[in-house]
């Protein structure tokens, strides 16, 4: 949008590209501001939080009901910052957001396993190494919402 702004009303600032990345920063920041606070309570009514282990430790049971895939926010609104400022004709610009829009896509995916009714499933040993080996082999198999404690519970126990 900046390039059309500078072709059309011959504004030579907009095609410098440290003004250009300063106003992408502050309209992602602006839009994560305004949005956040509506998403968090969007996913509060949802119940879109986490689920925490029981047996996990006590730090991590301080999370229960935070919720997740606020990293949505972010990206849209960096997606959004970007597709207004950048060069859209530069291949690399493209690429970026391609990459970008793929890697989030994971992370999705993935905060969606985890919020919904799907039981998640911790295999433990004594250190840890024999419960990654099954994890790695059950995976492997197709299981999914399978994890193991890292550590095991000599880690564990030592906390």
């Amino acid at each position: 949008m900046f390039y059309w702004l500078h072709r059309h009303l011959d504004i030579n600032i907009f095609q410098y590209i440290s003004f250009r990345a300063g106003v992408s920063f502050f309209i992602a920041f602006i839009l994560t501001m305004y949005l956040m606070p509506k998403f968090i309570k969007w996913a509060k009514a949802k119940k879109a939080s986490q689920p925490i282990y029981e047996h996990a430790p006590q730090g991590h049971q301080a999370k229960v009901g935070t919720p997740t895939m606020g990293g949505v926010v972010f990206i849209s609104s960096t997606i959004i910052a970007t597709l207004l400022t950048a060069k859209l004709s530069n291949v690399y610009v493209i690429a970026g957001l391609f990459c970008l829009a793929l890697f989030s896509l994971i992370g999705m995916q993935d905060d969606y396993s985890k919020i919904s009714k799907e039981k998640n499933w911790v295999i433990i040993c004594y250190n840890g190494t024999q419960s990654l080996i099954a994890m790695r082999l059950l995976k492997a198999k197709g299981f999914t919402n399978i994890d193991h404690l890292e550590g095991g519970l000599e880690a564990y126990l030592s906390l």
